[in-house]
C-alpha cells in the first residue's frame, strides 16, 4: 500500500489513503507488540530448552559416534531452532522495510500535513520490532549463529578434556606396566642372587 502513495490515480481515487496506511501501521505495531508480549516467555523457554538439548546431544555424540539416531536428533533440533529464529528474522525484516519504503516515496511532493504523517510513521518505524525471548534477547538468525558458536566452543573444550584424560589414563597404564616389569626384574635378580648364595654355601661345605 505504501507504494500506492506515488500513484497519482490511486491518490485521486482515495484521498485518505495515507490516513488508512497510518491506521494500519499503528494497528500492526500494536498487534506485533501484543504478540511479542504473549509469546516472549514461550519463545524464551523454547530457545533455552533447544539450546540445552542441542549441547547435550553434542556431548552424547562424543561418546556414541556410531549411533545414527543421535545425528538425526541433532539435525532435527537444529532445524527447529532455525525455523524459530527465521520467523523472528522475517518479522524484523518486514518492520525494517516499512521505514525504507516510506523514505523512497515522493514525500517531498506531498502537502505539509501529509509530510507530517509520513514523518510520524517513519519515526515509529525507526526501531524494528522483532521477536524477543523474555523481552530481552532478539530471536533472529544471529541467534542461530551464536548458539552454533557457543556449541562449537564447548564441544572443542570438551574434546580437549576427553583427550587429556585419555592421555593421562594411557600414561598411568604405562607407568603401572613399567612398575610391574621393574618389580619382576627385581624379583628375578633376588631369586638369582639367592640361588648363587645357596650354591656357594653348598660348595664351601
Amino acid at each position: 500500500m505504501i507504494k500506492c502513495l506515488d500513484d497519482k490515480e490511486s491518490m485521486e481515487k482515495c484521498p485518505d489513503l495515507l490516513i488508512r496506511i497510518q491506521k494500519k501501521h499503528i494497528a500492526m505495531i500494536e498487534t506485533l507488540r501484543t504478540f511479542n508480549t504473549l509469546v516472549k516467555f514461550t519463545s524464551f523457554t523454547q530457545l533455552m530448552t533447544s539450546t540445552v538439548i542441542f549441547l547435550v546431544l553434542i556431548f552424547s555424540i562424543q561418546f556414541y559416534k556410531d549411533i545414527f539416531i543421535m545425528h538425526v536428533l541433532l539435525f532435527a533440533l537444529g532445524i527447529q531452532l532455525a525455523l524459530l529464529c527465521l520467523f523472528g528474522e522475517l518479522i524484523r525484516h518486514q518492520t525494517e522495510q516499512i521505514f525504507q519504503n516510506l523514505y523512497l516515496t515522493n514525500w517531498y511532493e506531498m502537502s505539509l500535513s501529509d509530510r507530517k504523517i509520513v514523518l510520524m510513521m517513519m519515526t515509529n518505524s525507526c526501531k524494528a520490532i522483532g521477536l524477543k525471548a523474555a523481552g530481552m534477547y532478539d530471536v533472529s538468525l544471529v541467534s542461530v549463529v551464536q548458539v552454533s558458536q557457543i556449541s562449537q566452543t564447548i564441544d572443542q573444550e570438551f574434546s580437549q578434556v576427553i583427550t587429556q584424560r585419555q592421555q593421562q589414563s594411557v600414561t598411568s597404564v604405562q607407568i603401572s606396566k613399567n612398575f610391574h616389569s621393574v618389580q619382576q626384574n627385581n624379583n628375578h635378580h633376588e631369586s638369582f642372587s639367592s640361588s648363587e648364595v645357596s650354591q656357594t654355601l653348598a660348595m664351601s661345605s
